[in-house]
This record gives C-alpha cells, structure tokens and sequence, in this order.
C-alpha cells in the first residue's frame, strides 16, 4: 500500500513539473512574441537613399556636431586608386542600426571585384616595392594627418554605421593614430 502512495505521488510530482514547464514554454513564446513585435514598433521607418540626402532624419541629423552628414548617396569599390561600380552592377542598403534608416548604398561585390582588387594591389605593389622607406613614411604620415584633420567627420560616420557611442568610437579612431604613429616608429 505503502509503495502504492509513494508512486502515486511521484506521478503527481511529474506530472506537476510538466504542466510548469509546458506553462513555462507557453509563457516565453508569448513574451517572445511581444518582444518582437515591440522591437519592430520601435525601429523607424525604412527610409530611402534620396530621402536622407534630402533631409535626414533627427536621429541621423548630424548638425549638432558641427559635421556634415558623412555619406554619399552610393560607393563603389574602391580600386585601383578611385571608386569603381561592382562589376554586377549590385548593391546594398547600408542600415543605421540607430533607428533602421538607410545611410547610403554600398557596392555588392563578388569573385570578380575580389580578383580586380588582386590584380591592382600586385601591380601596386610592383611601385610601391621599389619605394625608399622615407617616401612610405612620409606617404604614412599624410594618411595618418588626414585621419586627424577628418577625426569629428570620421567619429560621426563610425556613430551613425555602427551605432556606438561617440566616446568609443573617439577612443577608437584615437586608437588608429596611435598604431599609425608606432609602425612609423619602426620603420
């Protein structure tokens, strides 16, 4: 009799436990549920490459900081020294994780702009190889002063493309100077 009780209760214990987790389970798809429809609530409207351009939303609007807004409409690849259309034509809205908005188009690229790229660095390459190390210092230092020149305009991009906090993104660009300036060291 004894051990009859004792297994009644250990069934009523399982099952017990199963209807919590059942609930549990309902109870998180639920909440899961809500979760996601608030987030999408949230997000701003998708807005189009002509209307930031045309006038930028307040959370993308960047004259508080005395910066440009810092995109193009559109960007190509960059090689070869200039920007070149993506060899399929393609491209991609480049979203502020801010608010959703599209803040330009970037270039869709594929095995062939990879390969076009390949063939401009080695034949880049074959100059740049011959160069004496005072000219790629010097070469480096330019690159590094227009980093410095450009730092507010680079922060603002690097806020609004990835939706960091000015403070780290300063530390990290702060950063870059900083690395530049220690490889020049070396040379």
């Amino acid at each position: 009799m004894a051990i009859k009780k004792e297994m009644a209760n250990k069934k009523k214990k399982k099952s017990a436990a199963i209807k919590r987790k059942v609930a549990t389970n309902i109870r998180s798809k639920n909440s899961s549920k809500k979760n996601k429809l608030k987030k999408k609530q949230k997000r701003g409207k998708k807005m189009s490459t002509e209307t930031v351009k045309g006038g930028v939303s307040s959370s993308l609007d960047t004259s508080h900081l005395k910066v440009p807004f810092p995109f193009k409409k559109k960007y190509g690849n960059y090689i070869g020294g200039k920007f070149v259309e993506p060899k399929s034509g393609k491209y991609f809205d480049n979203v502020s994780p801010i608010n959703n908005e599209v803040i330009c188009q970037m270039a869709r690229s594929d095995a062939k702009d990879v390969d076009a790229a390949l063939d401009a660095a080695h034949e880049a390459f074959k100059e740049w190889g011959k160069t004496d190390i005072t000219t790629r210092s010097n070469i480096m230092n330019k690159i590094a002063d227009v980093l410095e020149k450009n730092l507010n305009l680079l922060a603002t991009a690097e806020c609004l493309d990835n939706g960091k906090p000015s403070e780290n993104v300063w530390l990290q660009i702060y950063l870059w100077l900083l690395i530049i300036g220690d490889i020049l060291q070396e040379l």
